[in-house]
């Protein structure tokens, strides 16, 4: 199964907490990320 493939079964067939946990938390962790640099950054 390819890239393409385990996207499409994720996105039509796979169960909603595996797409959630699959697809919302590295999003989460990216927004984290995001938040914490612009809150550590010296305002001008």
């Amino acid at each position: 199964m390819n890239e393409c493939d385990k996207k499409m079964y994720l996105l039509g067939k796979a169960p909603m907490h595996k797409a959630l946990l699959a697809m919302g938390l590295p999003a989460m962790i990216g927004m984290m990320i995001n938040a914490v640099y612009i809150w550590q950054m010296p305002t001008l």
